[in-house]
C-alpha cells in the first residue's frame, strides 16, 4: 500500500534547528532553496526537500547520505538504485505532501484561490467543462479544484509531463466514485483527501492501494519517520 505524508509550514522551528536540518541536504539543494527570493517559497522548498528524503529513508531503510535523485527522460524525479520505490511531491499554500509506493504514484495539493472558471475550457475535456458549468455557481470553484488535482495526480503518476495534455482525458466523479476516461487509461486508482479548509488534495496510483488517511508530521520529527 502507498503511504501519504503531509507537513505544514506553519510550525516554525528555531533558526538553529532549521539550519541543522538544512545542513543534512546536499549542497546544491541548499543553494537552490536559499535562491528563492520569497521566504514562503524557501520554506516550502526546504520542507519538501526534507520531507521527501524522510519518506524515502523510511520506505527503503537508506540513510539520508545515500539518497541520490535522478530524473527520467521526461524530467520526473526518481531514486538512484532503488527502482522498486516510486514517489511524488506537491506543495501549495502552507502544505507540502509526499506519496511513496511500489508502483507509479502521483499527488497534487492546491489551495483554492479564486479563479476564473472559464479557464477550465482550455484545460479540461469538453465533457468535464460542460458538467462543471452546469453546477450551481457556488459549487463550481470546489469542483474546478477537484478536477484539477485529480488530473494533475494522474499526469504526475504517469510521469510523461506535457506529453499528456490535461484536456486529452476525462475524470468523472459520481457518487464518490472516481473514473478515468482515456484511450490509454491503464489500471489507475484515485482518492481524494481532506487536508485543510480551503485546500483540495488528490492522489493516484497504478498498482498500490491508496491509504485511507494521511500521516501528518512536523519539521522536528521529519528524519525520525
Amino acid at each position: 500500500m502507498a503511504e501519504i505524508y503531509s507537513a505544514g509550514t506553519g510550525e516554525n522551528l528555531d533558526s538553529a534547528a532549521r539550519e541543522k536540518l538544512l545542513g543534512l541536504l546536499p549542497l546544491e539543494e541548499q543553494v537552490r532553496i536559499k535562491g528563492y527570493r520569497l521566504l514562503e517559497d524557501q520554506q516550502r522548498a526546504f520542507l519538501g526537500a526534507v520531507l521527501v528524503r524522510s519518506v524515502i529513508s523510511s520506505a527503503t531503510g537508506l540513510q539520508n547520505k545515500d539518497i541520490v535523485f535522478l530524473r527520467n527522460e521526461n524530467g520526473k524525479p526518481c531514486l538512484q538504485g532503488a527502482g522498486g520505490v516510486h514517489f511524488n511531491l506537491s506543495h501549495s499554500g502552507k502544505w507540502v505532501v509526499c506519496i511513496a509506493g511500489s508502483s507509479e504514484v502521483g499527488i497534487d495539493v492546491e489551495e483554492m484561490k479564486p479563479v476564473d472558471i472559464s479557464l477550465g475550457e482550455g484545460f479540461f475535456s469538453r465533457s468535464e467543462y460542460e458538467a462543471l458549468k452546469k453546477l450551481p455557481q457556488e459549487q463550481q470553484l470546489e469542483r474546478f479544484y477537484e478536477l484539477w488535482t485529480l488530473k494533475e495526480s494522474y499526469v504526475k503518476a504517469v510521469g510523461r509531463g506535457l506529453e499528456i495534455p490535461l484536456n486529452s482525458f476525462s475524470i468523472e466523479i459520481k457518487a464518490g466514485e472516481i473514473e478515468l476516461i482515456s484511450e490509454a487509461a491503464g489500471d489507475f486508482m484515485f482518492k481524494q483527501y481532506e487536508i485543510d479548509r480551503g485546500y483540495k488534495l488528490a492522489a493516484c496510483s497504478k498498482g498500490d492501494a491508496l491509504p485511507d488517511r494521511i500521516i501528518k508530521v512536523n519539521e522536528s520529527t521529519l528524519f525520525l519517520l
